[in-house]
């Protein structure tokens, strides 16, 4: 038999529970405008056809040799499919909203989900860990307070962190797609939003988000400088290149994040932004385009 041995691969940034949304939703005209599409797609769904959507890429994970994830949930709906499998890895339990109350309301309700939803933890091998969606959609205070509790309590978390040009444009102005994105849908009054005039990786930083506790996932519209300070403080980093060239027609800058003496780590991201769950294919994208 011909074959080539290797080590059970890693996904270390996926979101299987928008595996139903595998060729729904279209890509190429930015983030805000492929997010909205993705809300509104996800709202027609029906159940089942998420649980069944769902099984069917924890099987691809498996297929593709993958052994360990980094699953980022809203609704906890993979954790049992993943650890039938027995799959390793991270469950980071995904929070946002820019409304403090409110959304501390939700994270001191987060056991209690857990628990609705899944009884008991599926064993030792998936850990579990809150943690912020993005640093523009979730409140500053709940990031920081998420980001030192993981690490006091020697757990990794994950953050969205510099993912397109929009996500730079709000923290430093105040203004963009995201602003606008902002009113019309969560119809908030731009005047009533913080935001911190500082760069995405500034920002990360004053609040705690960088540091080996927290991985930098994404990274796009990292500048050389930044990725300076992201190794500086010891962060892990993923790139996921084939969801970003999807949604955004555009490639993590790979040379600048080794030159930065940064080593990353793959994901797939969802398969509302993927055409499949292989890590394998990830860094073909990256070894055709950086030789």
């Amino acid at each position: 038999v011909r074959g080539v041995l290797l080590p059970g691969l890693v996904n270390a940034h996926t979101h299987l529970e928008l595996s139903a949304l595998r060729g729904r939703v279209p890509g190429g005209a930015g983030f805000v405008p492929w997010v909205e599409h993705m809300i509104g797609v996800r709202a027609e769904l029906r159940p089942e056809e998420d649980a069944e959507a769902i099984g069917k890429a924890v099987d691809e994970l498996a297929s593709y040799g993958t052994v360990g994830v980094g699953e980022v949930t809203n609704s906890l709906a993979a954790v049992r499919a993943l650890a039938r499998r027995g799959f390793v890895g991270c469950i980071f339990h995904e929070v946002f909203g820019v409304e403090r109350d409110a959304l501390e309301r939700r994270v001191a309700g987060l056991a209690r989900l857990v628990e609705e939803t899944l009884g008991a933890w599926p064993g030792a091998d998936l850990a579990y860990a809150p943690t912020a969606h993005t640093l523009y959609t979730t409140h500053p205070d709940v990031v920081r307070r998420l980001f030192r509790e993981a690490r006091d309590r020697g757990e990794r978390a994950s953050v969205h962190l510099a993912e397109h040009a929009a996500e730079r444009r709000f923290l430093e102005h105040g203004d963009g797609p995201i602003a606008d994105w902002y009113e019309s849908r969560l119809k908030l009054r731009r005047d009533l939003v913080e935001w911190p005039g500082a760069s995405p990786i500034a920002f990360a930083d004053e609040l705690g988000a960088l540091g080996p506790h927290v991985l930098a996932v994404h990274l796009t519209d990292a500048r050389p400088d930044e990725l300076d300070l992201v190794a500086r403080r010891g962060s892990p980093v993923v790139l996921c290149p084939r969801s970003n060239l999807y949604i955004e027609t555009r490639l993590p800058p790979l040379l600048a994040v080794r030159a930065a003496g940064l080593f990353p780590a793959l994901g797939t991201d969802s398969l509302a932004s993927n055409a499949s769950l292989d890590v394998l294919a990830e860094a073909r994208a990256l070894a055709d385009r950086f030789p």
